[in-house]
């Protein structure tokens, strides 16, 4: 568990988490993630539009999770494959900010399917491993604050494309 200062260091998602999640072991897709992950790279001329009404729980809370937090963008596939294959809300966070070191690593302002294939192409980690990283980014709260260093952005602002250190 880091100490609670770690949240006012902004390059800490980046070094504590997201070059941790780099570095998983990715594992191939079951049959059945793999049916939906080829039929959504092959929809690329497809648009999915979804009512709000009808959106899952995990694909809502992604989208704004994305559009509040992060300065990228993703496109409607991306969010489908997400809210179907992330087994909870701390998993799906937990690719958005490793999407945001993605995109600043990669020079883009959109994660498309396409880039999304090709950042997973040798697969995904695993639930354990995902799990086990989960773990490891806890932080000692303060007061009513969260323990999660993923709910801290100020934590993650060198992974924000117009972010400059200030200590060089």
């Amino acid at each position: 568990m880091f100490e609670f200062s770690v949240t006012e260091q902004p390059n800490s998602i980046e070094e504590l988490f997201a070059k941790k999640f780099e570095k998983l072991n990715k594992y191939p897709m079951n049959n059945e993630t793999s049916e939906i992950f080829v039929k959504l790279i092959l929809s690329k001329d497809s648009q999915y539009e979804i009512p709000d009404n009808e959106k899952p729980f995990l694909y809502k809370m992604l989208e704004n999770r994305i559009s509040v937090v992060h300065d990228y963008e993703v496109d409607d596939r991306v969010l489908l494959f997400l809210s179907f294959t992330c087994p909870s809300a701390g998993v799906g966070v937990m690719y958005c900010w490793y999407l945001q070191y993605e995109a600043r690593k990669r020079g883009v302002d959109k994660i498309t399917f396409e880039i999304f294939a090709d950042i997973f192409g040798s697969g995904f980690p695993s639930e354990d491993s995902l799990h086990k990283l989960w773990d490891e980014q806890k932080v000692k709260r303060q007061e009513m604050g969260s323990d999660n260093l993923l709910d801290y952005p100020k934590a993650g602002l060198s992974l924000y494309k117009d972010y400059k250190d200030d200590t060089i």
